[in-house]
């Protein structure tokens, strides 16, 4: 009986704090934490490619300008050039590969 009014007391205590602060700061504590959320195709380029399909900004490096003319306007070079820029850009942003962009978004 006595554990009981000890944890009674003790979120009593707990919830007048928490008014205090409340009251004191003009705002609960969701409220003061402003945050900017991350949009991860704005910090990873392999993301844009592969979860928005966003390929405006592909550029064809692996292909000589005899092979352009020929090849551009196939389906086989367009899709050549997507996966190579996304893999580049795998490749170069690895260390972004460790965060969960999928639950950022």
């Amino acid at each position: 009986v006595s554990e009981s009014k000890k944890l009674a007391k003790a979120s009593k205590i707990a919830i007048q704090q928490h008014q205090i602060s409340a009251n004191s700061s003009g705002g609960s504590r969701s409220q003061l934490r402003q945050m900017t959320p991350i949009d991860p195709s704005e910090i990873c380029k392999a993301f844009r490619h592969l979860c928005n399909r966003d390929y405006s900004d592909v550029v064809d490096k692996y292909h000589t300008q005899e092979q352009r003319p020929r090849s551009k306007d196939t389906e086989q070079h367009a899709f050549a050039v997507r996966m190579n820029d996304t893999l580049d850009a795998l490749d170069h942003q690895q260390m972004l590969l460790a965060m969960n962009l999928i639950s950022c978004s």
